[in-house]
């Protein structure tokens, strides 16, 4: 795959191609917002965004927050490794840790519980709210296909031997 490929032409190469869509929404693109809704809503310029995270969507979003000027709070549990904690605290997220599990579902909802009293006591905060994105089963599907081989690009560094162990 084409690395420089981007949103529609990356679903034709991974034979996804989508419906074009009407822009709901103002803004450059690619900036955060809902998923399509009745309502769809956009994190305000320089609003904090919320979202409980294991760390790898974390990173995303500490990404996309030095991007797109917006603090990060990312909710996460003991279960996040000590490296993922000092890279996303690097990128100048915030992280709340949970500390105990919620009595009936467990630590995700624990998470979940965390990041819903943050978006009250913020108002104007914007939470992408993955667990109930439609486009999370999509963006796996591909990947998850038996027989299907799809080629992610990688960017990485490496040190004066040139490669970079564990990346097969």
């Amino acid at each position: 795959m084409d690395p420089r490929a981007t949103g529609r032409a990356r679903a034709r190469l991974l034979g996804q191609a989508r419906r074009p869509q009407p822009r709901r929404h103002q803004g450059p693109p690619g900036a955060p917002h809902d998923p399509p809704g009745p309502l769809p809503r956009r994190a305000r310029p320089g609003a904090p965004v919320i979202e409980s995270t294991s760390g790898t969507l974390g990173l995303g979003l500490a990404l996309a927050g030095i991007v797109y000027g917006h603090p990060v709070t990312l909710v996460s549990d003991p279960g996040m490794e000590p490296l993922m904690h000092r890279l996303l605290s690097a990128y100048g997220t915030r992280i709340e840790v949970v500390t105990r599990p919620h009595l009936t579902g467990g630590w995700q909802e624990a998470r979940r519980e965390r990041v819903r009293d943050l978006l009250g006591d913020n108002p104007g905060a914007y939470c992408p709210d993955q667990y109930h994105n439609p486009d999370n089963v999509s963006a796996y599907d591909a990947l998850a296909r038996p027989g299907k081989v799809v080629l992610v690009p990688m960017v990485s560094g490496s040190g004066e031997v040139g490669g970079n162990p564990g990346n097969a």
